[in-house]
């Protein structure tokens, strides 16, 4: 199966961050993690060593129509600001299905590649880095077309 799978970290790193499947799967998942909008790992966003990007998914996970957090459907027909590793996580799909109708010789291998090659990194420790130096790969949709040209 020629398909990219891609999973939100989840939103549980204040209570032990545990390690969440499907996102901990081998090589088969991409793993997304969450950034606010000032580029830091949200506070929420559970970390590991099988993270493999983070995209922007707001600051707080409950809604509360903060403009920092990500404009999202919602019930009953509306729109409300949403944050979250779910959030996160489409920016990532999307990516994914971008790559493939650039190039549509792509197989699911190449594209999860590519989106783990081409991110920028950034070292954070701050407030929510529980006080450990976390790496993560902010995704770049400009240097993923670069990378497959």
């Amino acid at each position: 199966m020629n398909r990219v799978s891609c999973a939100a970290m989840g939103n549980w790193y204040q209570y032990g961050n545990p390690t969440m499947y499907p996102a901990a799967l081998d090589n088969n998942v991409i793993a997304v993690g969450a950034t606010t909008d000032s580029d830091l790992r949200s506070y929420y966003s559970q970390t590991g060593n099988h993270i493999d990007v983070t995209a922007p998914g707001g600051i707080n996970p409950y809604p509360n129509n903060d403009m920092h957090d990500i404009w999202s459907t919602w019930r009953s027909n509306s729109y409300q600001y949403l944050a979250g590793t779910s959030m996160a996580t489409p920016q990532i799909s999307g990516i994914s299905s971008l790559l493939k109708g650039y190039n549509s010789g792509l197989y699911n291998d190449d594209i999860a590649n590519i989106i783990r090659l081409s991110c920028a990194l950034f070292l954070w420790n701050g407030p929510y880095s529980g006080n450990h130096i976390w790496v993560s790969e902010r995704t770049s949709l400009h240097s993923r077309l670069s990378i497959d040209q």
